[in-house]
């Protein structure tokens, strides 16, 4: 009875009946003009009503089944049973098909088909789209946060799928995550970092004086938002707060850097202040550990910054002034001397660089290894491709019976591995970027020598680490290293490619380059170095040299001081861009320079320069690069020359909106 009555109202509601009526009396009254015409209108009459009338009934029938089958969801997450958690079904359209009793509460002016994010604008269809089944995500709402889940969901016949959301609240929840989260213990160390260079500027009474002024403005800095501060060695302050006040220094981005230098105006020394900050430990020893690795990782880039730990991320503050010289020949002395130690001990030697060796990783490289040999022990030179310089001073060698099988790859590597094989890593300390990870992991000890200013990669089962960002170069490190193990098997060739590797990296002696730097040059002179034949083997084709000519004139400026060039050609190598870079700060009123090109068929090179105004490090590393203040590089895969410009301007932005 019910079914009757409802296929009748379906055939009232849509029409049917009296469409097909007056259809059916058109065709009577057709008979009487012609009987043949009027019983095919009369046929066509019944047949349109059967084939409607079937229509309607299928899409009746969908309907039951499909909030049938809503209805076993209801059934499924206890709907019935007094749950209060909130559920809604939205079409892929974003129109709402039903809700229960606790959205409703949520949204009380909910109708059907309203769209979803009428009334929650944070819930959109690309949200659900890209959730998975079950994921979760946190929206908030009003004064309230919730627990978004998302079911996709089809009915059995319904071709139309929907989407069932169940919204939890948790914003009492995440008010105490958020109270437990500010009450979170953090560890900070501060040190000055040139506090002997201070203390001895002048007498006593100075020195005393300028100790005192940091001093009383790191004690009044800390107990300003609250934490406890001690001095605990000389130079040095160890802090303790919670992650609240924590927020509070972050958004005065560590305005402590530039007051430090403030209480040493018309100082002939500039003090300068390192800080490690460590937070999110599983207790107070861990804590601690991720602050001095923050120290360790602020002092490793140069010192003049802030470096927050909070497990395994780091955010980085400040570090936006030139690194000036902080090292004593002490330093190199010691880390020669313990070097020498390791070289006595182990069976073979294996001295490798980062991947297309350029010249100062070349000429440290081959250095190293001669200086086994001068020992007694079997080395050799791993090398995983190199630049055009290095291909020119390698020629030399190949001349050179003494140097006669130096140079090895990698699967003769392998077979050179021994119980007792020491590898050098020199000119980079990331894993991701020397010639063989394979061989460092096969190493019996590890010793690594580099001058770039450290990132979040870092080799770290060495045992010897001699990192000095401070020092233009590795070759320049290398040669101090030389003046106290002595230059046994050093020759002209050798001291000639460390003398192009100081030359490279120091852009003719303009970048980073401090007394030690022209020291090591005038000693690789006195080993024999020569000048002329160094210059002869930095000269390029005339093809690269008029490529970098093209890369130049198609420079463009952006925020009116930043000299920017985009390649388009399938591929350029990296030496050129590195030059063609170089030459572009040479522009009047170009204070930085970035040239974007491609190096092999899906990557992206962007080569870095700047005389200082504009920190290039910080932004190759937003970019996946690194290298220091005046020079940097990154290398993006799988993207284009436009996307790489947009990304490198958001960088620039970024950079420049922080000054």
């Amino acid at each position: 009875m019910n079914k009757k009555n409802s296929i009748f109202n379906l055939i009232l509601k849509n029409g049917l009946f009296l469409y097909c009526l007056l259809v059916a009396l058109c065709a009577i009254g057709v008979c009487f003009y012609n009987i043949f015409v009027g019983l095919v209108l009369l046929s066509v009459s019944v047949a349109t009503f059967v084939l409607k009338l079937k229509e309607e009934k299928n899409a009746v029938d969908a309907t039951i089944k499909y909030y049938s089958s809503m209805a076993e969801v209801n059934d499924k997450f206890d709907i019935t049973k007094g749950v209060t958690i909130a559920m809604v079904s939205v079409g892929t359209d974003g129109k709402i098909n039903w809700w229960n009793e606790a959205f409703g509460e949520i949204c009380p002016s909910v109708t059907m088909h309203d769209g979803i994010t009428e009334h929650i604008p944070s819930v959109t269809m690309d949200l659900l789209s890209r959730m998975g089944s079950g994921e979760e995500c946190r929206v908030d709402h009003g004064e309230k946060c919730y627990q978004l889940t998302n079911v996709p969901f089809k009915a059995d016949n319904v071709t139309d799928s929907a989407f069932v959301v169940t919204l939890k609240d948790i914003t009492e929840l995440e008010y105490y995550k958020k109270e437990a989260r500010d009450i979170r213990t953090v560890i900070m160390h501060v040190l000055i970092d040139n506090y002997d260079e201070l203390l001895s500027e002048e007498g006593d009474d100075v020195s005393y004086q300028a100790e005192k002024e940091i001093e009383t403005l790191i004690f009044e800095w800390v107990k300003s938002f609250g934490g406890s501060v001690r001095h605990i060695e000389k130079g040095r302050y160890m802090c303790l707060f919670n992650s609240e006040m924590l927020e509070r220094i972050k958004t005065d981005k560590f305005d402590i850097l530039e007051k430090a230098k403030l209480r040493g105006a018309g100082s002939a020394i500039e003090p300068t202040l390192s800080i490690g900050v460590g937070i999110g430990g599983e207790d107070i020893n861990e804590i601690d550990v991720f602050a001095k690795t923050a120290l360790d990782m602020a002092l490793g880039r140069g010192g003049d910054q802030a470096v927050i730990k909070d497990g395994s991320s780091f955010t980085y503050f400040g570090g936006k002034n030139r690194e000036t010289e902080k090292r004593t020949k002490v330093k190199a002395r010691v880390k020669a001397l313990a070097m020498l130690g390791l070289i006595e001990e182990c069976d073979n030697v294996i001295v490798m660089g980062h991947v297309n060796a350029d010249a100062d990783s070349f000429g440290a490289s081959v250095a190293l290894a001669c200086i086994a040999m001068a020992h007694g022990k079997p080395a050799k030179v791993l090398l995983e491709g190199c630049d055009s310089t290095v291909i020119s001073l390698m020629r030399s060698f190949e001349n050179n019976q003494t140097h006669s099988g130096l140079f090895i790859n990698k699967m003769q590597a392998r077979e050179l591995i021994r119980p007792k094989t020491l590898v050098v890593v020199c000119d980079t300390h990331r894993r991701s970027l020397v010639a063989s990870a394979e061989i460092l992991d096969e190493a019996y000890s590890v010793v690594l020598i580099d001058h770039h200013r450290r990132s979040e990669e870092f080799i770290s089962n060495t045992d010897l680490l001699y990192h000095e960002p401070f020092a233009s170069s590795s070759c320049e490190m290398v040669a101090e290293m030389l003046q106290y193990i002595g230059r046994g098997g050093i020759n002209a060739e050798i001291a000639e490619a460390m003398y192009a590797g100081i030359l490279i990296d120091t852009n003719n002696f303009i970048y980073k380059t401090g007394v030690r730097t022209l020291e090591a040059a005038a000693y690789l002179k006195r080993l024999g170095a020569d000048t002329l034949r160094v210059r002869k083997s930095f000269r390029e084709s005339y093809e690269a040299y008029r490529q970098r000519s093209e890369i130049v004139c198609a420079m463009e400026m952006y925020k009116e001081s930043v000299g920017i060039s985009k390649v388009y050609s399938d591929s350029v190598r990296q030496d050129v861009i590195a030059k063609a870079a170089n030459d572009i700060l040479e522009i009047e009123n170009v204070v930085a320079s970035f040239v974007i090109a491609p190096v092999s068929e899906n990557v992206i090179s962007v080569s870095c320069r700047s005389y200082g105004d504009i920190n290039v490090q910080l932004i190759a590393e937003k970019l996946g690069g690194g290298g220091h203040m005046l020079a940097g590089a990154a290398q993006l895969e799988d993207t284009d020359v436009d996307t790489a410009e947009k990304m490198l301007k958001e960088a620039i932005d970024e950079i420049l909106s922080e000054k």
